[in-house]
This record gives C-alpha cells, sequence and structure tokens, in this order.
C-alpha cells in the first residue's frame, strides 16, 4: 500500500534546513569564511600534535575540521588516531560513525555509534543516527527502538518523532506514523517533510481532504519543496515492488462508493498517474476532479502539469491561468506557467510571470534563475545581469548564476567582470572541464591565445575524451594560421564523436585552404551524409569538384545547393556550367 506514493527519505529530515536537529546534526554548505576557519583549525591542530603526538583531542578535532570540508575518509583516519589514545571518547566514536556513514560503511558506522552510546548514554543525536543507520541496514524495527530512547533523553527532539512516523509508515503501522507526525509538527509547526509524510500517510488512510491540506501546508513552509514532490518533477519510485501503484486505489473504489464523490481522491489519483507518466488516465482522474469541484486551483495545477509534460504548453497556459483566478497568489502556477511560456518563446509575458513568483516569494531562486535565461533569449543582457546578481545575493556559492552571469557580462561587453565569474565557478568546483572551456572561449573572444589555450589544455587533463575542448581548440588554432595542429584537433573531435558533422565542416575548410582537395572532398560528403538539407556543403564540394575538372558532378552540387536555397549557387552554374 505504501508505493502509492513516495515518502520523503531519511536523507531528506536530515537535510531539513526547518528543524533545529536537521541543522545541527549532518553538515551544511560552507561559506568561504567558515571554510577558511575551518582550514586554520586543521593547521593549528597539526602544530599541537607536532609537539604532543599522542593528543587524542587535537586528532579528534581534526577529523571532525576535515568532515565539515567532506574529507570523511581523511577524517576516518584521524578519528582511529584518537581512539588509539583516548578509548572511551563519545564525541570521537560519534563523528567517526557519521564519516563512515558518510563512505557507506554502514556496520562500522553503527558499530560507532553503539560505541558512543556506551560513552554517554544520555546523547539523544547518538541514538537518532543510531536509527537511520539500522534502517539504510533494513531493520526499521530497530530504528524505531533507538528513535524511542532519543525521545527518552529528549522530547522535545522534533526530528526523532518525524524519523520515527517515517519508519512506523514504511511499516504500515499508519496511525502511530500519524502520532509521530503529529508530535513533530507541534514541536515545529514549520516542518515541511513532517507534513509531506504525514500528507502520505493520510492518503494511504483514505483521509484524502487532510492529505492535500497537508501537502499544501509542505509547501507554504519550504519554498524550493515542490521540486521534492511529484508535481515539481520530484522523486519517482524505482523499486519493482511499486508497479501497477493505482491498484490499491481501485479496490477503495470497489470497496467504499463515497470515494466516488472526493474531488480530492480523484486529484491524488491523478497525481499518482503523473508519477507513473501516465497521463491519458490523469486527465480523465483531473476531469472528474473539476467537475466535483469547479473552482480547485489545485486540479487546475495538475491538469496544466500534465499538459506541459506532454508538451502541450499552450493548453497548459490555459490551465495554469485558470488555476490563478481561483488564487492571486498560488506562486506554483505563475511559475509553471512562466515555465509554459519560454517553451512557446513567449520571453515577454514568462518575463512577466517571473516577476509575479519573485514579488510574492522574494526568495525563489528557480524563477530569479530563469528569469535571467529569459532576459537572455531577449538579450536585455543587464536585466539578465541584475536576475543573477539577486541571485548570488540569496547564495553566494550558486554555480550556475555566477557561470550564467559570466556569459552576460561577455554579450554586455564586460570582459573582465566575466572573468572575475568564472574565477568565482572554478574555485567553487576546480575540476569543473566545462568551465575550462567556457572560460577558454573568452579568451579566445578577447585573442588572449595563451590563456585560451591553457584553458582548453587544462580542460582536456581534466577529461581527455574532451569534445568540446578539441573542437574549439581546433578553431583556435585555425584563427591563428596553426592549421595541420587545428587539423589533428578536428580529427581527435570526430574520433570521439564520428557523426560531429561540424568537426568534418572545419576540417573540410582547412584541408581546402591546404589544398588537399580530395580531402575536403571527402569530408564535405560525409557533412551531406549527416545533413543532407544544408545547401553550403554542396556549393563548396561543388566549386572543388570543378577545381579537379569533375564538371559534371559539381554542376549537379551546384544545381542542388541551388535547389536548398544558396543564392551563390546560381551564379556558378551560369559561370561553370552552361
Amino acid at each position: 500500500m505504501r508505493a502509492v506514493f513516495q515518502l520523503l527519505t531519511v536523507r531528506s529530515l536530515l537535510t531539513s534546513q526547518n528543524t533545529r536537529a536537521g541543522r545541527s546534526i549532518y553538515p551544511v554548505r560552507k561559506s568561504d569564511e567558515e571554510k577558511q576557519l575551518i582550514e586554520k583549525t586543521i593547521i593549528e591542530c597539526k602544530k599541537a600534535l607536532d609537539f604532543s603526538p599522542e593528543d587524542g583531542m587535537a586528532y579528534t578535532i581534526r577529523g571532525s575540521s576535515k568532515a565539515e570540508l567532506g574529507d570523511y575518509k581523511g577524517a576516518i583516519a584521524d578519528f582511529n588516531k584518537a581512539i588509539k589514545f583516548e578509548t572511551n571518547n563519545y564525541l570521537t566514536y560519534y563523528n567517526r560513525g557519521i564519516s563512515k556513514f558518510e563512505v557507506d560503511d554502514l556496520k562500522g558506522a553503527r558499530a560507532d555509534f553503539k560505541k558512543a552510546i556506551q560513552s554517554d548514554t544520555t546523547q539523544s543525536k547518538a541514538y537518532i543516527w543510531n536509527a537511520v543507520t539500522e534502517a539504510e541496514l533494513g531493520n526499521p524495527n530497530r530504528a524505531i527502538k533507538y528513535l524511542t530512547y532519543s525521545i527518552e533523553f529528549d522530547s522535545t527532539n522534533e526530528l526523532s518523532y518525524g524519523l520515527r512516523g517515517l519508519f512506523k509508515s514504511y511499516l504500515e503501522d499508519f496511525h502511530g506514523a500519524i502520532v509521530d507526525l503529529n508530535e513533530a509538527i507541534n514541536l515545529n509547526p514549520e516542518f515541511a517533510e513532517a507534513y509531506y509524510n504525514r500528507c502520505v500517510t493520510k492518503a494511504l488512510t483514505g483521509d484524502y481532504h487532510g492529505s492535500v491540506a497537508d501537502y499544501n501546508r509542505a509547501v507554504r513552509y519550504n519554498h524550493n519543496y515542490v521540486k521534492s514532490h511529484p508535481t515539481g518533477g520530484g522523486p519517482k519510485t524505482t523499486s519493482t515492488k511499486n508497479k501497477g501503484k493505482l491498484s490499491w486505489y481501485k479496490k477503495v473504489l470497489n470497496l467504499n462508493g463515497q470515494n466516488l464523490e472526493s474531488a480530492d481522491f480523484f486529484g491524488l489519483i491523478g497525481l499518482s498517474n503523473i508519477m507513473q507518466e501516465n497521463y491519458k488516465d490523469a486527465h480523465s482522474h483531473f476531469d472528474r476532479a473539476a467537475k466535483l469541484n469547479p473552482k480547485d486551483f489545485t486540479t487546475c495545477q495538475l491538469m496544466g502539469l500534465a499538459k506541459a509534460r506532454q508538451k502541450d504548453y499552450k493548453n497548459a497556459v490555459a490551465d495554469y491561468t485558470k488555476a490563478i483566478t481561483f488564487d492571486q497568489g498560488d506562486t506554483f502556477s505563475y511559475y509553471r506557467r512562466a515555465v509554459s511560456k519560454l517553451f512557446l518563446r513567449d520571453n515577454r509575458g514568462a518575463i512577466a510571470d517571473f516577476h509575479r513568483v519573485i514579488e510574492l516569494d522574494p526568495k525563489n531562486s528557480r524563477a530569479l534563475f530563469l528569469l535571467g535565461k529569459a532576459k537572455t533569449f531577449l538579450k536585455d543582457h543587464k536585466g539578465a545581469i541584475a536576475a543573477y546578481d539577486s541571485l548570488i545575493e540569496l547564495n553566494s556559492c550558486n554555480i550556475k548564476a555566477y557561470f550564467h552571469r559570466s556569459f552576460s557580462k561577455v554579450n554586455n561587453k564586460d570582459r573582465e567582470g566575466a572573468l572575475v565569474d568564472f574565477k568565482k565557478v572554478m574555485s567553487l568546483k576546480p575540476k569543473d572541464y566545462e568551465s575550462f572551456v567556457m572560460r577558454g572561449r573568452i579568451r579566445a573572444l578577447y585573442s588572449n591565445y595563451e590563456g585560451a589555450m591553457a584553458d582548453y589544455g587544462k580542460a582536456i587533463e581534466l577529461i581527455p575524451n574532451n569534445i568540446q575542448a578539441y573542437f574549439f581548440r581546433g578553431i583556435l588554432r585555425e584563427n591563428h594560421n596553426y592549421l595541420k595542429w587545428a587539423i589533428s584537433d578536428f580529427n581527435k573531435a570526430i574520433k570521439i564523436n564520428p557523426s560531429f558533422a561540424t568537426a568534418y565542416y572545419k576540417r573540410a575548410e582547412i584541408k581546402e585552404q591546404l589544398n588537399d582537395q580530395k580531402g575536403a572532398i571527402d569530408d564535405y560528403s560525409k557533412v551531406i551524409e549527416l545533413f543532407p538539407t544544408y545547401a553550403k556543403t554542396y556549393y563548396k564540394r561543388g566549386m572543388l569538384k570543378l577545381q579537379i575538372d569533375d564538371i559534371d558532378c559539381g554542376c549537379l552540387d551546384l544545381s542542388k545547393a541551388g535547389e536548398l536555397g544558396d543564392e551563390n549557387a546560381h551564379d556558378a552554374i551560369r559561370q561553370h556550367c552552361q
């Protein structure tokens, strides 16, 4: 039965920034300043260990600092040394357990959490992590036992109740699950993940109205939450156990006729259809829901979503517009309508909707990002930069925002600003080969040959089969008259992708310059094989055939180029083929 909807995972709850416990026990993204402080702590610990090599606490602190930076293997090594000198330290075992959990050593993590509990039986966090580990190992009953211990020591920890409710729901103890999720929400009325899991559990008990209400609350308390729900393209069930997930609903229809009159019920069935990508049945169920409750904006939202998933963007816009007439503050419908308008190339309409989303929800990062993209499509580069500026104000580590702002700055003739943004991208993601390729293109645009070559070379070093780097380096070398080296790069690009028509075309142009007519003809022939309607290729091949006195074939190519719309072909035919 629980397969009808997907419950939020353990990790979703652990990483929830809406919970006191979630923030305190799980590593979060560090700012540049925080990273610098952590790195200084690691340096100071090294100095302490140089002075006193058996200082167990120094190893523990350094290990904890490494874990905060994501170096879990290094952290484990330090915790091992700490335990060698201090065998009964709660903090060391606890932190080593988390680090082992992060590298998927679940049995080792479980052993460490048990050691931590033995060292200090009053620490609820160790019980929580031990429960999570047991659940990951397939022991939900044991997980529930440890969460019960956690609650005994700290009855104000909403995460303990939230997780215990989740595991009870998986075990189909729906009443017990709802009791625990109620308590989690009482402790934290903005606990979005608890609302979502209660939404699922209520649906499984037949409380469809309560289920929809809880979903709306989940969205209200986390503006990015829609992405984690099927209506936002979120989690899909992959287990083979979940095939035929509508069978339970059909059983309810047969056993309980009163559900036939519930608009909420048919809306939930339609939602499950969307999860399965069964849009035909989704439309049918949403239509029935709409007839039962014509002013239900949620049904209009979901009808729009189903149509958008089928690329029927025009009618999706109509459904989202109808939803907005029922609720002027419906950010979801404004956002999804804007996205559909982008697909319809109505960039101005999309921009108006994105502005409305941001007016209602100033921290909506997705709307800000797509606002920047829409303004770029209209060549409003200053407007795009302003949108990406706002996005970076929300999150100074947003790689996509820096990446796209750099291109807007290039188009706005701000070369130095673009390079500064790329430098930031590379500091956040130093092994991102695409960033090196893109910075290479910018440097090439501004005639920085050496800098561009260095960037393309670094991209290839990171990804040896980097087709983009070889291709753009080939163009750079061609533009600087290193023709044989350019051919070498295009050869490598074609080897990686034998259907890369543009690489054949560029190589053919260079072979023309080197008077290798036969080689150029062969490459143009390959381009025609891949793209038989590109007029310019027929023209170029035709002119080359005339050069080697293959007049008939050359004139045939020129004739084909003329048919496809090449204006130069007709003059060439009059001059060479009559």
